[in-house]
């Protein structure tokens, strides 16, 4: 609960729940940059569920599961996208 924390605190808060929705749409949607593999998908749902529950160490998780699910989806279409050019 965010009760008297500083201001620090509750922007730190509002981007991780950002990027958890963020990771959500992108697992409900199955599209980022291209169709996400069903995998990417799961991925998706359990970094964005890491990111929201509060537990010890589940944000440093969420985080890094949330950038490689990104990171890896970008550069796999980007794969595609010079194999098909």
């Amino acid at each position: 609960m965010l009760q008297g924390d500083s201001l620090w605190m509750t922007a730190y808060m509002l981007i991780k729940t950002t990027l958890a929705v963020g990771l959500w749409r992108m697992a409900s949607t199955g599209y980022l940059q291209q169709k996400m593999a069903l995998w990417e998908r799961f991925l998706s749902v359990g970094a964005g569920a890491l990111l929201i529950v509060a537990l010890p160490l589940t944000d440093e998780v969420g985080f890094a599961l949330g950038l490689l699910v990104v990171l890896q989806h970008l550069g796999r279409s980007k794969q595609i996208g010079t194999a098909n050019a």
